[in-house]
């Protein structure tokens, strides 16, 4: 019979190597990626800040604040990001991710890791942030989640992950509420079905 700390040790190799080759994957996954220029199609797809004016009075987001980058994996999945950061406090915060996969299979991969990163980050940077998923308020694609993100009782945006074919489109925003369905039909609607020709 092995003794207790003998059977401790060989966990923890095992736990620690795991640790280890899963962080040397990753690395090298990410040291293999290409960056990709940013196309006028790419930005379409994406909502951006600009496309929030008619839906808010006197809100006039500035370019300088948006930021793209596009790259292409090893197994050749491309990845799209755009993040908008202003200075501004009355101005939103927006991150989307636009991911297209090889295949079916790691496109639902993503879309869970999607949602699950959404909610993770989050909660990381503040505790006290609460989220409250409600599927019958939108949806699209060929499945999709949707959240209101709310802080100290109060609702202050929104999380929204949609999978369509091997694509997943994964929105967040924060600062900014839009909480009338319809805006998020015209926004949304097209650039979901969009997915599946890119």
């Amino acid at each position: 019979m092995k003794k207790p700390f003998k059977i401790l040790g060989i966990v923890l190799a095992v736990v620690i190597g795991s640790v280890v080759v899963v962080f040397a994957l990753g690395a090298f996954w990410l040291m293999t990626a290409t960056n990709l220029p940013i196309s006028d199609n790419d930005k379409n797809l994406i909502v951006r800040a600009r496309d929030l004016i008619p839906y808010f009075d006197e809100y006039s987001p500035a370019d300088e604040y948006e930021s793209f980058e596009k790259v292409r994996y090893i197994d050749h999945s491309e990845e799209l990001n755009y993040e908008y950061d202003s200075q501004k406090e009355d101005e939103p915060y927006i991150a989307v991710t636009v991911s297209h996969e090889k295949s079916r299979s790691d496109a639902n991969s993503t879309y869970a890791i999607e949602w699950s990163a959404q909610r993770l980050g989050l909660n990381i940077a503040d505790a006290e942030i609460d989220l409250e998923e409600s599927s019958s308020f939108y949806s699209a694609g060929d499945r999709s989640r949707f959240a209101n993100i709310s802080y100290d009782g109060e609702s202050v945006g929104h999380i929204f992950v949609a999978q369509k074919g091997n694509s997943v489109f994964a929105f967040t925003i924060t600062g900014f509420v839009m909480d009338d369905p319809r805006l998020w039909h015209e926004l949304f609607d097209d650039r979901i079905t969009e997915l599946e020709g890119n």
